[in-house]
């Protein structure tokens, strides 16, 4: 026995004394400088980390942990290596994991391109890391750290036999696992990679981001295959330790292991096109970065394609329904039919309440041979009606679905994305399945109010659908955009709740991207030399279009003439009634001020309300279903970047308007977000967890939610009510009186206010306020 132990310990000192001689060049020259440069270009180039994963940063961070580690190594002794070597493994595995992590987050955008996989990033970080501590743990347990063959320190086993050095533990816990990882990876890639080429069809040439990825996958997983062979050689005896065939097998693992660091930063150059991004970084002008390529990019473009295709068809066979089966205006509430039914309200949205609405089915054909999908068309009867009572002929809405498209998609947590028909009347979204099980619930109800309020400040839904298609399928819903007058520019936009908790709105950082307010083109704020062609400022470039909140708007009012004011509330009145009854909150009223070229911007500037009557959509806006997403999509909605009017019939009339005058459009958005078990849990953890106010929060039951709406945002900003009353009045209070001229402008209901200025009604003060 002790003739081999001096024979392990002969084999070990030589392996460490060849490892430790020429390690350097192989770990700092070809490893830490790539991994240093990839976090460098990413804290560098701001909008490099909106565009691009975090993983793959993630991935040079743990390359970096281990290089720094090695490095560290080397001050020190052969007897120091049990300290380093649950750094090492941790490091090492960590940084296989995240781009396991990589190439499934591609294959999920690939299978569901309308999904946003931001909510998949903590379950990454949260699946690598229990992974990894827990592999360091039990390699910690079961083995000792010393230097490999490779040179750095590492686990073995412990000697318990003659023809075992100990190094075969390595296989168990890193090399065999991640090299099915690699293949399970692999897989992931070829079949992300089929689809997207079914979906390009003839446009085999064309090369995406997800081409680059997966070939980066095959070349270090041969990598790997480099550095694990010399361990299956040698522990299977076909080779001898120290002999002249391991050491060049060794030799080859070593350079292999340094340049993973040059593979990451080689695909990070790739994907980020690190010259484009260098010169623009030099100019500073980064608005032409964000036109690439990629392939959620292609694959949304079929699916547009076959949206619009389906929406035309269901269009011209949608018959409508005769006024004499309407819907029941008797029909209390959805809430009530729980409860006769001994279901709870957040039931609705776990599908416990079965009601199979009316679909019509296609099958369409693709723009390329051998492309199909299914095109069903919920309630087209009931939604034909709905575009009847706004005024939208059937010629009309399918001429608009042929027309090019141009796509808007919200940044916020919900994901959806959002397209424009060509002529930018209507708006395409994505809606989840708990969204759209939602809208077909409340679908009767919603057109018996409609029918009794036809100038309702509700957003109009005209449709809703689903493709299906080979690998996944798309629920959307089609609504009205009431941002398609080119003529008028917004300068403010609100999004009023009534809540004050969290709502105030601050000018976006540098480096983030944004839509100009007047061109509506991607930019980049403060990173942006462009100059914007519809700049009322000739020779300026874009500017960011903010959405307020409730604390920006502080106590602001309009100033109404009592009997408009009286009309405008009572109906507004009505429209929160009606959602309470739907068991809905989260709503929010959307204020929007613009001025024209001939508008005065002076402190006597005033404030016209312009609203179109008859059968037209009354100034009504559209967002996703959460705070964040409102901003976004209210920020990105405009096809020329800032027009807010009200959507009327096609023929909309010309209303002359005083030259100190300012147009007020609002509405009621975000409908379709009931109470549900996940919003119970989210005000629980809003006011026990995190210590908010109660009162103060978005997320609140109906009832009080309506009830502090109408409170905190109708009464005070139609009736310049301080916040608090809970009686609705035509009292006028010092300091807030504004000098308004009414008057008639056509046979539609067209409302004209001069308005000095409005008034900021505070508890204690008024302080006027020029808008």
């Amino acid at each position: 026995m002790g003739e081999v132990r001096q024979a392990r310990a002969y084999r070990t000192a030589n392996i460490a004394a060849y490892s430790l001689a020429d390690r350097k060049s192989a770990s700092l020259a070809f490893g830490r400088e790539r991994f240093a440069f990839i976090i460098t270009t990413y804290l560098l180039f701001p909008p490099v980390r909106k565009q691009h994963s975090s993983l793959l940063v993630w991935v040079a961070l743990m390359g970096m942990l281990f290089h720094g580690t090695v490095l560290a190594q080397m001050a020190g002794t052969y007897g120091t290596c049990c300290t380093t070597a649950p750094v090492i493994q941790l490091a090492l595995l960590s940084h296989e994991l995240y781009f396991f992590a990589l190439a499934f987050n591609f294959y999920f955008t690939t299978k569901y391109p309308f999904r946003s996989s931001r909510w998949l990033n903590p379950i990454y970080h949260t699946t690598v890391w229990v992974i990894s501590v827990t592999v360091a743990i039990v390699a910690w347990q079961l083995g000792t750290g010393r230097v490999s063959s490779y040179g750095y320190c590492w686990y073995a086993a412990e000697y318990d036999g003659d023809s075992d050095d100990g190094e075969f533990m390595l296989l168990e816990i890193f090399f065999i696992p991640v090299c099915a990882g690699y293949c399970v990876s692999i897989g992931c890639y070829i079949l992300a990679t089929k689809r997207v080429r079914l979906t390009m069809g003839g446009e085999s040439n064309t090369r995406t981001n997800l081409d680059s990825m997966r070939s980066f996958l095959f070349w270090s997983f041969l990598l790997w295959m480099c550095v694990t062979i010399p361990y299956i050689l040698r522990h299977r005896n076909v080779v001898t330790t120290n002999s002249t065939s391991e050491k060049a097998l060794r030799f080859v693992g070593r350079l292999a292991v340094a340049f993973l660091g040059t593979g990451s930063a080689l695909l990070w150059t790739k994907s980020m096109g690190i010259m484009k991004t260098f010169k623009l970084w030099r100019q500073r002008n980064w608005d032409d970065y964000f036109k690439v390529y990629d392939a959620t990019w292609v694959l949304r473009r079929e699916i547009l394609y076959f949206a619009t295709k389906g929406i035309q068809l269901g269009a011209s066979s949608a018959k409508g329904i005769p006024e004499s089966e309407s819907v029941n205006p008797n029909v209390e509430s959805i809430f009530s039919f729980t409860q006769r039914s001994g279901i709870f309200p957040w039931q609705l949205r776990l599908g416990a309440v079965s009601q199979t609405p009316s679909v019509l089915s296609f099958e369409l054909d693709g723009a390329t041979s051998g492309q199909k999908a299914i095109f069903r068309d919920f309630e087209p009867e009931a939604f034909h009606e709905i575009r009847r009572m706004s005024g939208i002929s059937r010629e009309s809405y399918i001429q608009s679905f042929k027309g090019s498209t141009r796509e808007r998609f919200s940044e916020g947590k919900s994901g959806s994305f959002l397209y424009y028909t060509g002529d930018q009347i209507y708006i395409l979204k994505t809606c989840t399945p708990g969204e759209q099980k939602y809208l077909m619930y409340i679908l009767p109800q919603y057109m018996a109010h409609l029918r009794r309020n036809p100038n309702s400040y509700l957003c109009r839904y005209v449709g809703c659908h689903e493709l299906v298609m080979e690998h996944h399928s798309v629920l959307f819903i089609v609504l009205t955009n009431i941002l398609n007058n080119p003529t008028v520019n917004i300068d403010e936009l609100y999004d009023l709740k009534g809540a004050w908790v969290g709502r105030h709105r601050g000018s976006s950082p540098s480096g983030t991207q944004r839509v100009c307010k007047y061109c509506g083109h991607d930019f980049v704020v403060g990173m942006s030399e462009e100059v914007c062609s519809q700049n009322p400022n000739s020779g300026f470039g874009h500017s960011e279009f903010v959405v307020g909140k409730d604390l920006n708007w502080s106590c602001r009012r309009l100033g109404l003439p009592s009997d408009v004011a009286e009309q405008l509330g009572s109906q507004l009145y009505a429209d929160t009634e009606f959602l309470q009854r739907m068991n809905s909150m989260d709503y929010s009223l959307v204020i929007g001020l613009s001025r024209q070229k001939s508008f005065s911007t002076s402190s006597g500037g005033g404030t016209v309300l312009s609203r179109s009557g008859g059968p037209a959509v009354k100034g009504k806006l559209y967002v996703n279903g959460n705070n964040d997403d409102e901003m976004s999509y209210l920020e990105s909605l405009s096809p020329n970047g800032a027009t807010l009017q009200g959507i009327s019939s096609h023929h909309q009339r010309n209303v002359a308007f005083p030259a100190d005058a300012c147009v007020v459009n609002m509405g009621i958005i975000d409908i379709l977000t009931p109470w549900s078990f996940k919003k119970t849990l989210e005000h629980w953890m809003r006011v026990r967890l995190q210590c908010r106010d109660t009162k103060g929060i978005s997320c609140m039951k109906p009832i009080p939610y309506a009830d502090r709406f109408r409170r905190n945002v109708i009464d005070t900003v139609i009736f310049g009510r301080r916040l608090g009353s809970k009686r609705r009045n035509s009292e006028k209070h010092q300091g807030d009186s504004i000098m308004v001229d009414f008057t008639s402008v056509s046979m539609d209901v067209n409302f004209s206010m001069d308005i000095a200025n409005l008034s900021i009604d505070t508890t204690s003060h008024s302080m006027q306020v020029d808008v």
